[in-house]
C-alpha cells in the first residue's frame, strides 16, 4: 500500500506563523507598539520574497525553454549541412558555406535573446524586492510614530 504525499500549502503555513507570531507578540506589553501593522509589514515582506521567487523561476523557465529552442535549431541547422554534404559526396560549396554561417550567426542571435531574457528575468527580481523595501522603509516610519489614543 502506498501513502499518498501530501504537499504542505505554503501560504497557510505562512498564515498561521504569522498569526502564531502576532498572538505572541500581543501577549507582550508594548507600550505605543502597533503589533499588527508589524506583523503585516512581515506578511507583506514574505510575499515580496514569495513573488521575487516566482519571478525568478518564471524566468529560469524562460531560459530553458530559450535554450532549447536554441539548441534545436543549431541541431536542425548541422543536420541540414550534414545531409547537403552527403549529397554533394563531401565537396564544400557556396550554399554550403552559407548554411555553416547562417547556422553561426542564429547561434549568437540565440545566445544574444538568452542574455537579455536573464537580465529581464534578474530586473524583475530586483523590482519586486526593492519594490517592497521602500514599501517597508515607509512603514516602518509610520509605526515609529506614536500611536494615537
Amino acid at each position: 500500500m502506498t501513502e499518498a504525499t501530501v504537499t504542505p500549502d505554503p501560504t497557510a503555513a505562512r498564515s498561521t506563523l504569522l498569526n502564531e507570531l502576532t498572538k505572541a507578540l500581543k501577549q507582550i506589553p508594548l507600550p505605543h507598539v502597533d503589533v499588527d501593522g508589524i506583523a503585516d509589514s512581515r506578511r507583506k515582506d514574505i510575499d515580496a520574497l514569495a513573488a521575487a521567487n516566482a519571478a525568478a523561476l518564471q524566468g529560469a523557465q524562460d531560459l530553458g525553454r530559450a535554450q532549447a529552442e536554441l539548441l534545436k535549431g543549431a541541431l536542425e541547422q548541422a543536420q541540414a549541412v550534414l545531409r547537403r554534404l552527403r549529397r554533394s559526396a563531401g565537396d564544400a560549396t557556396p550554399s554550403t558555406r552559407d548554411l555553416v554561417v547562417q547556422g553561426v550567426q542564429r547561434a549568437l542571435s540565440g545566445m544574444k535573446e538568452l542574455a537579455e531574457t536573464g537580465y529581464r528575468a534578474q530586473a524583475e527580481t530586483f523590482a519586486v524586492i526593492s519594490r517592497r523595501a521602500q514599501e517597508d522603509l515607509h512603514e516602518l516610519t509610520l509605526r515609529l510614530q506614536p500611536k494615537a489614543g
